[in-house]
């Protein structure tokens, strides 16, 4: 992937957050909402985010040349799921990297 390529990562609580709000709102079957933190991040901003959590400084990451058919920008808009659902991320970029790296504070991985 390319540094300058973006994509609109969420967190698995997030995830799992939506589909709760699902199951209380009556929505029309087959009814289609985006569920995304609604933020792009650039793979730099990614790689930057793990390399400070994981407290590497010296690490640099390699980018390698794009491969065919891969997506530059992914970007969800989530008015609809906000709208819908009442749907709102609670996870950055930032505190999703950091749980997933060091598990919940009582210690439970997520």
């Amino acid at each position: 992937m390319r540094p300058w390529q973006s994509r609109d990562f969420t967190y698995v609580d997030d995830v799992v957050q939506a589909n709760l709000l699902c199951l209380e709102k009556q929505l029309r079957k087959g009814e289609v909402l985006n569920i995304a933190a609604g933020r792009p991040v650039t793979i730099n901003e990614l790689a930057g985010v793990i390399i400070r959590k994981l407290g590497k400084s010296r690490m640099k990451p390699k980018h390698t040349a794009s491969r065919a058919g891969d997506i530059r920008y992914s970007y969800a808009d989530i008015t609809k799921a906000r709208t819908n659902l009442g749907y709102s991320p609670q996870f950055t970029i930032e505190s999703g990297i950091a749980w997933s790296l060091i598990g919940s504070p009582n210690g439970m991985m997520c």
